[in-house]
């Protein structure tokens, strides 16, 4: 792959940002493409049918700021998939555009590495706002997705806390936010903290649970009832 190198900006908001869609659908991948190429800042620069196909273009071209993955695919399943891809490009942010709603599936994508979870009934807007969440260190997700996932969080929030891995008070309290969907600026608002403190926070709570990505770790925390 020659590089996960992104293109540079002195204004993090103004530059353009890279999207590939992965989906067996020719013409629903061209549609997001075609929607994707319509809003400011944001340029669809590849299509791929497979998971295979992806991994192909990754080891060839410039890695994209963030990828929209279908789970319905020939050959590996975006699931499947979505691990093998983050390993080779992990600056990209991925997000599941997808049919599939139901718990496990949503689940089992957050806790390989999903950035964000769609679900195929987004808007335009939606999905191309969803590129700059997901940048900014948010967790995009249509609403339907975020009530089952913070129901989830709910039905656990009142059992006692493991200790296995040792996360401190302010760590679980800084991953609390994290799950209720806070992205790093917004958190060292709500606890009055600087952003620095809050990311070192972040390193350690993924060093801890031994994840890579916020959406792992809130997928872990929650599945591992650690609040």
């Amino acid at each position: 792959m020659n590089g996960a190198s992104k293109i540079e900006s002195t204004n993090e908001a103004d530059r353009v940002a890279s999207v590939w869609t992965v989906d067996d659908n020719e013409g629903f991948r061209k549609a997001v493409a075609r929607s994707l190429d319509m809003g400011p800042g944001i340029q669809c620069t590849r299509c791929c049918g497979s998971c295979e196909e992806a991994f192909g273009a990754l080891d060839t071209d410039e890695a994209p700021d963030v990828v929209f993955l279908d789970i319905n695919l020939p050959g590996l399943s975006g699931v499947e998939g979505l691990r093998p891809m983050k390993q080779r490009s992990p600056k990209t942010e991925f997000i599941m555009l997808t049919i599939h709603e139901d718990h496990g599936t949503v689940m089992q994508a957050l806790c390989a590495g999903a950035t964000g979870y769609l679900t195929k009934t987004a808007s335009p807007d939606e999905i191309r706002k969803s590129v700059r969440e997901a940048m900014g260190g948010g967790v995009p997700m249509t609403p339907q997705i975020a009530r089952s996932v913070l129901n989830l969080f709910t039905r656990h929030v009142a059992v006692p806390s493991s200790d296995q891995y040792r996360l401190s008070k302010r760590e679980k309290e800084v991953l609390k936010h994290m799950a209720e969907g806070n992205a790093k600026k917004e958190i060292a608002a709500l606890l009055g903290l600087s952003y620095h403190t809050i990311d070192k926070h972040v390193r350690g709570i993924y060093a801890k649970l031994q994840v890579h990505s916020l959406s792992a770790a809130v997928a872990k925390a929650v599945s591992e009832r650690l609040f």
